[in-house]
């Protein structure tokens, strides 16, 4: 890549971490319009090989990019993998401009491009969820991805991380970061049998006290079993 591409790639890294920074100043009654309205700044070609390439992309995915601006990493993922895609935007200009980039390389039979809030959008037809939003939108995001994901699946960010959650990988690509999660893996039983428990410890914190918190939306965790067991107090037999 060239020195100049290379500057105009920063530039854009620093007009969104400054817009960020103007978000934070807007008062609370307006924070969801502002973390909806991330500004389309375009991940350059690199970048977009690299998340790909972090993610193990490969035919039998489905890839879904919110905030897809013109749709480049669905594309991308459908003319170099042959994965399937879904590009989620709220703005109706970039959808167009997506549908238009989807036929001019031939992959519109592919893809699917629609208008819409990506808080409120379906996202468990996802293998990989690619992202490059401000870090606001990120941890708002996290729950829904944490829940709706199947266990195995990939999600990508570009530029900035999820808080406090631990990626799994990450890498520098032309001085910019890139991070992955995988979901953790659960063995069948568990997935089958972890809402019944779950339904359980409601009622037993209900009825009898509990001394630990589980919510719904946490990260789907394989010791969730040993702290159920050993985190409830004694029921009284009777």
């Amino acid at each position: 890549m060239s020195s100049t591409v290379k500057r105009k790639s920063r530039s854009h890294f620093i007009h969104l971490i400054f817009f960020s920074f103007l978000c934070s100043s807007v008062p609370l009654a307006r924070s969801q319009e502002v973390q909806i309205r991330t500004p389309f700044v375009a991940t350059p070609p690199d970048i977009v090989n690299a998340m790909l390439k972090l993610a193990g992309a490969r035919k039998s995915d489905v890839v879904y990019d919110l905030g897809c601006g013109d749709g480049r990493i669905v594309i991308a993922a459908a003319k170099e993998y042959g994965a399937r895609g879904v590009g989620i935007d709220i703005n109706p200009q970039r959808i167009d401009q997506a549908n238009q980039n989807a036929k001019r390389e031939r992959v519109a039979n592919l893809v699917n491009f629609h208008t819409g809030d990506v808080f409120n959008s379906d996202v468990r037809q996802a293998s990989i969820v690619t992202l490059y939003m401000l870090p606001d939108v990120n941890l708002k995001l996290r729950p829904k991805l944490q829940h709706e994901l199947k266990p195995g699946s990939r999600i990508v960010t570009h530029g900035f991380a999820m808080g406090d959650w631990k990626p799994t990988r990450v890498e520098e690509v032309d001085g910019e970061k890139i991070y992955l999660w995988v979901l953790p893996v659960r063995d069948e039983l568990s997935a089958a049998i972890e809402p019944v428990f779950f339904i359980v410890h409601r009622l037993d914190s209900a009825l009898f006290g509990s001394s630990i918190s589980f919510k719904r939306d946490e990260e789907p965790s394989s010791d969730f079993w040993k702290r159920w067991t050993t985190g409830r107090r004694a029921v009284p037999r009777v």
